[in-house]
């Protein structure tokens, strides 16, 4: 089939298919019983099951389902991991057998070989049930037991893991928490030894200590307070006495803090004892306006003055130093009550921190590691039924899949072929118009029967032979001498025929009709009429006719035959003006000249025959001819001869080529009783 567009018609596919149907056929059956000898020869495969539930989580008396967390669960099931621990644990629970005993043979008969990586990967699955918290763990095998076992096993081995991990993370949190526990109470001791110390350390001024010495310090701010007022008065009293009478000289001379002290509180002594016995003597004589008056020397009152004076410095001083020594006394109080609610802080937070510890040992070893969040709902049984599908159900599918596989054969051999075999074939992969379908010729005794074209005047090729010659010899449109030649890409596409057959048909029409045999290479034509090919002769090239023109009375047409088997080059015998000379003669004498030539695609001579003749039919064997070689030969051709080429496809199967419609319909002629032809 020759490509005519990029993509196919459905009516094309369809009779493309019905053109291939033994091809399609075959391979649908093909596969049909491959698929059914396959299920049959397929052992039997049991599945067991086990089924976990996970339990969902209670948050605010709200159930809630961790979808992800039970998809991991069933990814770990089927993990490389977990696959390697099964076939280590299968493995210990069916060692393989030595064979070193008499009964090596039975117990290898009997032992049973437990999957493999490869076969548990295969064969292990593990899945969610859809809008469930239902987990699947399933196993197929040939063997129902080891199915059973297997499934079983995998989830045995998950929940052993898994307990363990969870022992081991418990130990481990255990482990921590106790240490914690012990460093905790190490500090928790260290902490209430340091503020017991404290607390024994100021355990004097710990309570109310602050108090007494803010009062103490009030007191004796008060006392500098009247103190500093007192000398103020004295100083202001000496100032004025100083005023009035000069000032006293009172030496400097140094004296220590001791003299200092004594010298104050005798002058202080002093000074009360005569302020007091002059009060006295006043009161007792009654004049209390004497007391406002002096009653001393002036110089005395001014040394009087001056050591009260030097005397309210000194208790000045001592005040100082009495505030001063309180103050620092209230310092190491204030830092040794904050030293003591530190550590109270610190106990209190290390005896909280020591009983979360201690409850959170207590819940640690309370805890059961057993308790998982998955638990099994069913284990697994040894299956009885085998769910592997029954052989015959192979086969459908195998048909189906079968069938399309035949058919896309089918249309790649289709578009791969580029053999020609309908006028639109030849019309569009050669470029020159298709003048005819010729159909086989009936043959007797190995040669064509062309007495058909006389005793069969309705038969397919009698009808064919004359539309071609209606065609290409211009019956009946003029009488003008007509030459044609009649050629083909290689040998054995039926050209010879074709040849004969026109020529043949022409002469019955009552023309003078001559066929020229050109083929050097290999000349059929005395075969054909069934003559010995010796018969023929080259001397009708140089111009001698006379002689070598031969009469078929019973085909009823003369002929020009070259012998086979010559030895010559080709290019020698015809080139030149032979065969235009030739060519002439014989248009004086005949209606029409028929020449069956070499080869185009192999043959040169053909091509310069070609431009000496009116008109050239190219034969194409039906289904034989391919279209890269014709396309080639004919543009060959139309080198020489352009705008004369027609071709005819020959040795047509009329009963295939109309059932599978390469191209066309073959028609269906009728003769004149109605009688199918």
């Amino acid at each position: 089939m020759i490509n005519r567009a990029n993509d196919l018609l459905f009516s094309q596919v369809a009779v493309l298919l019905r053109r291939r149907w033994k091809l399609i056929t075959a391979v649908t059956l093909l596969g049909g019983v491959a698929a059914g000898a396959l299920g049959f020869l397929l052992p039997p495969t049991y599945t067991a099951k086990v089924q976990l539930l996970y339990d969902a989580d209670k948050r605010d008396n709200v159930e809630v389902v961790d979808d992800s967390a039970i998809e991991t669960l069933a990814q770990l099931m089927v993990s490389p991991g977990h696959l390697r621990r099964i076939e280590a644990s299968l493995a210990e629970s069916y060692p393989e057998q030595e064979d070193s005993s008499e009964s090596a043979a039975e117990s290898a008969v009997t032992a049973v070989r437990p999957p493999d990586f490869e076969e548990l990967e295969l064969n292990l699955d593990a899945y969610k049930g859809h809008g469930s918290r239902l987990i699947s763990v399933t196993f197929r095998s040939e063997d129902p037991e080891m199915a059973a076992t297997v499934a079983n096993r995998a989830v045995d081995l998950y929940f052993k893991l898994e307990t363990d991990w969870r022992s081991k993370g418990r130990d481990a949190t255990l482990e921590g928490v106790q240490k914690g526990i012990l460093s905790t109470r190490v500090e928790l001791d260290r902490a209430e030894i340091e503020l017991r110390e404290i607390r024994r350390a100021y355990g004097a001024v710990s309570f109310g200590a602050a108090d007494q010495i803010d009062i103490q310090i009030a007191d004796l701010n008060r006392q500098r307070n009247i103190t500093q007022s007192v000398l103020e008065r004295n100083r202001q009293a000496l100032d004025a006495l100083v005023t009035s009478r000069g000032k006293l000289d009172i030496p400097a001379a140094p004296r220590s803090r001791g003299d200092i002290q004594s010298e104050n509180a005798v002058a202080v002594r002093a000074r009360t004892d005569i302020a007091g016995s002059l009060a006295d003597k006043l009161v007792a004589l009654g004049d209390f306006n004497a007391l406002l008056q002096p009653t001393v020397d002036t110089s005395e009152e001014q040394r009087r003055l001056a050591l009260e004076i030097e005397a309210g410095q000194a208790q000045l001083r001592a005040i100082d130093e009495q505030l001063q020594t309180l103050r620092q006394a209230g310092a190491e109080v204030d830092k040794g009550l904050a030293n003591v609610e530190n550590l109270e802080r610190i106990v209190k937070s290390t005896s909280q921190t020591y009983q979360a510890l201690l409850s959170r040992q207590a819940d640690l070893m309370g805890q059961s590691v057993d308790r998982l969040p998955v638990r099994v709902v069913s284990v697994a049984s040894v299956p009885i039924k085998q769910n592997s599908p029954h052989p015959l159900l192979f086969i459908l599918p195998a048909l189906v899949v079968s069938g399309l596989l035949g058919s896309a054969l089918a249309i790649v051999l289709e578009k791969m072929d580029q053999r020609l075999r309908g006028v639109r074939d030849v019309e569009e992969a050669l470029g020159v118009p298709c003048i005819g379908l010729v159909p086989k010729a009936r043959k007797k005794r190995g040669l064509v029967r062309l007495d058909t074209l006389r005793s069969e005047p309705f038969s397919p090729y009698t009808e064919a032979i004359r539309s071609m010659v209606v065609s290409a010899l211009n019956v009946g449109r003029t009488n003008e001498p007509s030459s044609l030649l009649v050629t083909s890409n290689a040998d054995g596409e039926g050209k010879t025929t074709l040849a004969l057959s026109l020529a043949i048909y022409a002469a019955q029409l009552g023309r003078r009709v001559i066929l020229v045999d050109l083929d050097l290479r290999n000349s059929g034509l005395m075969h054909a009429m069934g003559r010995s090919a010796s018969e023929g002769t080259t001397d009708f090239l140089d111009g001698n006719l006379s002689g070598n023109i031969q009469r078929s009375t019973e085909h009823g047409i003369d002929y020009l035959a070259l012998p086979s088997g010559m030895v010559v080059d080709p290019l020698a015998l015809l080139t030149g003006k032979r065969v235009q000379s030739l060519l002439s003669t014989l248009g004086q004498t005949y209606d029409f000249i028929v020449v069956d030539s070499a080869p185009a695609g192999i043959a040169v001579e053909t091509r310069i025959v070609a431009s000496m003749v009116d008109r050239v039919i190219f034969a194409v064997r039906w289904g034989v001819t391919e279209a890269p070689g014709a396309r080639a030969a004919v543009q060959f051709l139309r080198a020489a001869a352009p705008g004369r080429i027609e071709a005819a496809i020959t040795q047509v199967n009329l009963r295939r080529h109309k059932r599978y419609r390469y191209g066309e319909l073959a028609p269906t002629l009728k003769g004149p009783a109605g009688v199918t032809a």
